[in-house]
């Protein structure tokens, strides 16, 4: 009897619960216009200053970082410190897990597995990270050449950019405020 309640509930949870909200063009159009900038910019300036365009710079975890900052700004992980703290803390992660078991699966997977222990144990949980510290593992010879570096250039120095990006954009926005808290 009690294994029949126990599964009635473990199933229970996964039918959900009904959507609270519904498609807003006025936030999708603020969405698209500040996340198009702010990789637009970046964008450039890879393009203006870093010779070659295989060089990690422009990560693809900053696409969904935009996506939750511009898509979500009162969220917490879009909130400065989450965004990042949550990165950089990853792509230590990443980094050290590449250097303990290499480009292998059990390195990827220790890199995802750390990134996400270390970003709720330093409260600046931000789901981006994952693909932040998957990268230092997976990435080519040049993104394993930088080591440490990686954690501040392209990682720090971009989240960075997003934050400050977030901060003017989605405040020009009249219906928006952000970030909601800084710590």
């Amino acid at each position: 009897m009690h294994r029949t309640h126990f599964w009635n509930r473990y199933l229970e949870k996964m039918r959900g619960i009904p959507r609270k909200t519904r498609p807003n063009v006025r936030e999708a159009s603020a969405t698209f216009c500040c996340a198009f900038v702010v990789v637009w910019v970046m964008a450039t300036l890879v393009d203006h200053f870093v010779d070659d365009w295989t060089g990690v710079m422009l990560i693809p975890s900053f696409g969904a970082s935009c996506i939750v900052v511009f898509g979500t700004p009162e969220s917490q992980y879009a909130q400065p410190r989450n965004v990042i703290l949550g990165h950089m803390i990853s792509a230590l992660a990443g980094v050290l897990a590449y250097q303990f078991a290499g480009s292998t699966p059990f390195g990827a997977a220790l890199a995802v597995g750390l990134a996400g222990a270390a970003m709720h144990l330093a409260a600046s949980m931000h789901p981006p990270g994952g693909a932040t510290a998957l990268l230092a593992v997976i990435g080519d010879a040049g993104l394993h050449g930088q080591g440490l570096g990686y954690v501040f250039m392209p990682v720090g120095t971009g989240a960075t950019l997003i934050v400050v990006l977030g901060i003017i954009l989605n405040n020009l926005c009249l219906h928006r405020r952000y970030p909601t808290h800084w710590l």
